[in-house]
């Protein structure tokens, strides 16, 4: 109630725009299928709203969690996805950042434009199936995974063990 442009960007979104579903076909591999739900497009505003949740949103530790949890990556997915199903109708994004307790405040974040194009040139890098991990963008290694059917990670099951502080109590 007492930030006006977070309001503002909020209610300027009509009903079917509100946790809009996009779907669509990689300009890179034909194999794959891109997948999202969008909390806000605010088509009169041009922008993206992407609503999260934060203990703390201040500036310093908000930065924190954009980069903690990926919030970048998730802002250039959103914007090719939209460039690919609405051309030029969206030139921003913003995340509304609530506080997850009392007195719930509110701050509005605007990503850099130039910074979500280095992210979505990182993502869509080539560097070939037998390139180093370092040198193949995330869709490339996905894309990878999806067409031989071979995931990485942790293949056996693992046991996780107490703390050692718990013998302490």
């Amino acid at each position: 109630k007492d930030r006006p442009e977070a309001g503002v960007l909020l209610r300027s979104a009509p009903p079917d725009k509100r946790e809009a579903v996009l779907v669509w076909k990689s300009p890179l591999y034909e194999n794959l299928m891109h997948k999202a739900r969008v909390d806000l497009l605010c088509e009169d505003q041009k922008t993206i709203i992407d609503l999260k949740t934060s203990r703390d949103i201040s500036p310093d530790k908000f930065q924190r969690d954009a980069d903690t949890f990926n919030y970048w990556i998730q802002a250039a997915l959103y914007m090719r996805g939209v460039e690919a199903l609405m051309p030029g109708k969206f030139e921003h994004y913003v995340i509304v950042a609530v506080e997850k307790k009392p007195p719930y405040q509110v701050a509005t974040y605007l990503l850099d434009k130039d910074w979500i194009k280095m992210i979505q040139e990182q993502l869509e890098k080539k560097g070939g199936p037998e390139a180093p991990k370092e040198e193949q963008g995330l869709i490339e290694r996905y894309s990878l995974a999806v067409s031989t059917d071979e995931w990485p990670g942790y293949d056996s099951l693992m046991q996780l063990q107490p703390p050692r502080y718990f013998n302490s109590l």
